[in-house]
């Protein structure tokens, strides 16, 4: 990280650590960001980057509610950097006048389709913060991001169908992609 973006971290984190105190809503329209390094981000955090929106926050390692900034995720802290998640709730919130966004991150770079499947590790953490995240409002999508490598250069079937699907039918943010 540069100066200028470790300064703007520096001072996005005293901004965050001030609202962190601040009331959670009830009513929040939570999204759960899943996947590999595509969706946990591995992009130069900029200045722009750290500047949080009240209108979208991010449950933190901790389960606490915050401003979002990036990095959202904290899947591998040598290497994480900026993703789609903060981008995504932006525009979800600018769409939906009034709304505040709750984004549950919970990708992990270089993870294996298996290790997402029911039981496994990374399905179990993301259930975990799913349930915590929905004591403050409801389920208004997952998003997943992931690497085409993992699964042969193309998406399991059924991702592809449900992603199409969700893409058509106008929903709420809940299709998956990859």
């Amino acid at each position: 990280m540069n100066p200028a973006a470790l300064r703007a971290a520096l001072t996005s984190l005293l901004v965050v650590s001030a609202a962190a105190a601040a009331e959670v809503p009830s009513d929040l329209q939570v999204f759960l960001l899943i996947g590999q390094s595509n969706m946990a981000g591995r992009g130069t955090v900029e200045a722009d980057d750290l500047v949080p929106d009240p209108r979208v926050l991010m449950l933190t390692k901790d389960l606490a509610w915050v401003p979002a900034v990036d990095p959202l995720h904290y899947d591998k802290p040598g290497r994480i950097g900026t993703g789609l998640g903060k981008t995504f709730g932006l525009v979800v919130a600018e769409a939906r006048p009034g709304t505040v966004i709750g984004l549950v991150p919970a990708a992990f770079g270089g993870s294996s389709l298996d290790e997402w499947a029911p039981g496994q590790p990374h399905y179990v953490n993301a259930v975990a913060r799913a349930k915590e995240a929905l004591k403050h409002g409801r389920l208004a999508g997952i998003r997943r991001a992931g690497s085409r490598r993992r699964t042969g250069g193309r998406a399991p079937r059924a991702a592809r169908c449900r992603s199409r699907r969700g893409t058509r039918s106008g929903s709420s943010g809940s299709a998956t992609s990859s």
